[in-house]
Order: structure tokens, then C-alpha cells, then sequence
């Protein structure tokens, strides 16, 4: 069976397939090209490729607040090694980090998000592929379809109402200023889930962050969002900022800190990079010490240092996005990692300047740590992301052998006033797979 979404909308052709108790992948393609695949059991869901692509389980629970990012590595490594057999539900459920039931409820609640998101589509393709119920293997959910049509239905009729107050996710969202001189307003009289989104709500987080941020549902959020806005807790603010990371002309630059620069060194021009990797001046630069807070500062710093290098490459020929590929990679990566979405990225700089400060005022503590760990990991996986975009254009060997002589250079000299066991040269080789 196979169809366009405009003949035929995705709640009927899901209500066939759960009538007719079917087994199989059903494939919908919409308007900007992604694929999605539920996979379903006789006629119930029990699985979305889309959840995989958008937060993997232990991205989803540290994201939730169940887990610590610090542990899910743990895991991930164990994972890896001893236990390479096992799904990382399995393993946490075993050893008793995350209980079973808690696991479950998780994923059935993000995948009943994704699947209603799918109910929006009103362009594209759709394909149902029945295959043999062997083939399907292990279910960790069993959704039945039926609820799942009425609270889409439900839930598209209210969207388009919320659609004409919020129709972007880049939308600022700030407190009226009537509203917080009157601390005893009746408009503070809110239900706690409400808190959870009014706390975020700081006229900097674009409503995307606040809806990483607060760990509720996207069609949650938008529904406390316009319930605040027409009891005038909230307005929007008239600047569309696209993302915090671009709003760095709203903190007082340092010297040299907007471009990922250590405080206590002056930043250099391509120049002085390219003649510490010909030799050029080699005994007084290398005796100088690069000192940051937090690694988020040397990793920041390394990813700048490594994108004036390839710039200044022969075979890196001009294309259209140069001047913007770690602006555009960043959004994605912040699904994932969403506290790090304090780190200012515009065009391809790094900027981690403000977190620095937050970390060294409040100290390396609990309030902290969520931020600096969801900070490092959406860090290592731009260096990752931007890494495999220029190795592309220049070649691995070119690519690979920049970044060995930047870390001859950088990695010595770099210290940390907190992590300082962390070593910038293990990380960068570890995230990029290259041999020490």
C-alpha cells in the first residue's frame, strides 16, 4: 500500500493498518524530505526510526533529568567493552541505575511525540511494506493506534490556534514587566508544570531552548506558552533571535574570548598559527601556557584554531555555507545536549566566554555540572561533525595530519582550573578516532 499524503492523510491510513491488524514498516516521506518508519506488530506501534534519529534513550533520559550525563558515558563505555551484547536499557535496568518501568515509560512517551508530530504532515509520500512478524524481533512498546488518532486529532485542532500566536520556534518568549513588579498578581497563581516553563523563560532562550530546557513534550510547552501569553504573563519579544548561541552582541565581549581565546593569552592572527607549525618562533611560543576554566574553554578554543587552519588550506576550494558550518551543525546537536545551548555560536566561532563565567562564579558543583557535562558532549560531537565536513573537502591525510600538528602545539600548554586531569589531546583523538 502506498499513497500521497494529500489524498490520503497518516491518521486513516494508520486506522486501515490497526483495523486490519497488520505487520510492517510503514515509510512516510514529507515536504523537506526525511524519512520516518514506524514499525508496527499487528497493528500496534512499536517503534519509530524517528526517535532514534532525534534523541537516543540515554540522550532522552539525561535530557528528562533521570540520568547523569556523566553516568550515561559510563554506561556507554561498559557498553562498548564487557557488555557489547546488551541494549543500554538492559544495562541500566540490570544494574539498577534506571528502572525497567521508568525506561519504558520514557520511550512510549517520546514516541507517541513523534508519531503526533507525523499527524501535522500535510504533503508527501507514504508506503506500507507488510512483512513477516519473525522479522520484526523484540518490542520494548506495544501502542495501540486508536487513542493515539483521538489525541491527534485533538491536539491538531488546538495546534492551529497556538499556530497563529507562536508560529516559530525561534521566537523569544520574555516576562512582562508588569507582571514580575507585582509579585502578589493573581497571574502567578500557576500549576507547577507551568513553573517548569516559566523558569526558563529568561527573554534570551528562543522558545526552541525552552522547550530542551524544560523536558516536557514540544506540544506541551506551546500549549503553557500560549496559555501564559493571553493571561499576559509572557510577550514575545520583537527580535527573532534564532538560537542563544547567536545572541552574542547581548554580553560585553572580553579580549579574546569571543573567539574560544584563553583569558590569559592574546589572540593570534592565521599568521601566527601558521609559523608555530613551521617552526617559526618555536621556543617562546611553545613556553606559553594556555589557561582556561573548564575544558569547554580549551575545546572551544582547539575547534576555532582548527577551522583557521583548514581555511587556509590550498585544496579547501570556497563553497556557499563556509562562513556559517558549525551555525548550522549547532541546532541539531543541542536537541541532544540541550543545556549546552548557553555556549554562543555565530558563524563558525565558538564563544564559551559565558559558561565559563557561570561555572567559575557558582564553582565546579551540582548547579554546574549538568551544564558543563551536556557542554563538553555537544562539543566533541561539532569537532566530530565539522572535522568529517573538512576532511571531505581537503582529504583525511591533509585533515588528520592539521590536527596532529595542532595538538603538538596546543595540547602541552593547555591547563584547567577544574577538570585539570582532562587531557585536550586524548579527547580530540578519541572524538575523531585518530591513533595517538
Amino acid at each position: 500500500m502506498q499513497g500521497n499524503l494529500k489524498q490520503i492523510q497518516l491518521p486513516e491510513v494508520l486506522q486501515f493498518i490497526s483495523m486490519g491488524k497488520s505487520t510492517g514498516l510503514l515509510s512516510i516521506r514529507g515536504q523537506n524530505e526525511t524519512d520516518t518508519t514506524l514499525t508496527i506488530r499487528r497493528g500496534k506501534i512499536i517503534n519509530s526510526s524517528a526517535l532514534e534519529r532525534q534523541r537516543r534513550l540515554g540522550d532522552i533520559l539525561v535530557h528528562r533529568g533521570i540520568l547523569k550525563r556523566s553516568v550515561l558515558t559510563q554506561v556507554l563505555a561498559l557498553q562498548r567493552t564487557a557488555e557489547s551484547d546488551k541494549r543500554l536499557g538492559q544495562i541500566l535496568a540490570e544494574r539498577d541505575i534506571v528502572p525497567d518501568s521508568t525506561i519504558r515509560e520514557v520511550l512510549r512517551l517520546q514516541l507517541e511525540e513523534e508519531i503526533w508530530n507525523l499527524f501535522g504532515l500535510e504533503e508527501g509520500e507514504f508506503r506500507f511494506e507488510t512483512i513477516e512478524d519473525e522479522r520484526i524481533g523484540e518490542a520494548t512498546l506495544h501502542m495501540d493506534i486508536e487513542p493515539l488518532l483521538l489525541e491527534g486529532t485533538r491536539r491538531q485542532d488546538e495546534w492551529r490556534k497556538i499556530a497563529r500566536l507562536l508560529p516559530s520556534d525561534r521566537l523569544v518568549p520574555a516576562m512582562r514587566a508588569d507582571f514580575v513588579a507585582n509579585t502578589e498578581d493573581d497571574r502567578f497563581r500557576v500549576p507547577p508544570v507551568e513553573w517548569r516553563v516559566l523558569a526558563q523563560i529568561n527573554g534570551q532562550f528562543p522558545i526552541r531552548a525552552v522547550i530542551n530546557r524544560s523536558g516536557l513534550g514540544r506540544f506541551e510547552v506551546y500549549q503553557i506558552l500560549a496559555t501564559l501569553l493571553n493571561r499576559n504573563v509572557i510577550e514575545i519579544k520583537k527580535e527573532d533571535v534564532a538560537d542563544p548561541s547567536h545572541a552574542t552582541q547581548q554580553l560585553p565581549p572580553q579580549a579574546g574570548a569571543a573567539t574560544g581565546a584563553p583569558p590569559s593569552t592574546s589572540v593570534r592572527g592565521v599568521g601566527g598559527f601558521l609559523s608555530r607549525l613551521t617552526g617559526a618562533g618555536k621556543t617562546t611560543e611553545r613556553q606559553e601556557v594556555l589557561s582556561f576554566v573548564t575544558p569547554l574553554g580549551s575545546i572551544a578554543y582547539f575547534i576555532n584554531r582548527m577551522v583557521e587552519g583548514f581555511f587556509t588550506m590550498r585544496e579547501m576550494k570556497p563553497q556557499g555555507d563556509d562562513q556559517r558550518i558549525a551555525e548550522m551543525i549547532w541546532p541539531d546537536l543541542l536537541v541532544s545536549c540541550c543545556k549546552a545551548d548557553v555556549i554562543r555560536i555565530s558563524g563558525n566561532t565558538v564563544n564559551t566566554d559565558y559558561v565559563e563565567k557561570f561555572i567559575k562564579m557558582f564553582e565546579f558543583g551540582e548547579a554546574t555540572r549538568d551544564v558543563y557535562e551536556d557542554g563538553v558532549e555537544a562539543l566533541s560531537q561539532l569537532l566530530d561533525a565539522m572535522y568529517r565536513v573538512f576532511s571531505n573537502r581537503v582529504g583525511e591525510r591533509n585533515a588528520s595530519k592539521l590536527i596532529r600538528d595542532l595538538l603538538g602545539d596546543i595540547g602541552p600548554r593547555v591547563t584547567h582550573t577544574y577538570n585539570p586531569e582532562f587531557r585536550l589531546d586524548e579527547r580530540v583523538q578519541h572524538v575523531l578516532r585518530l591513533a595517538a
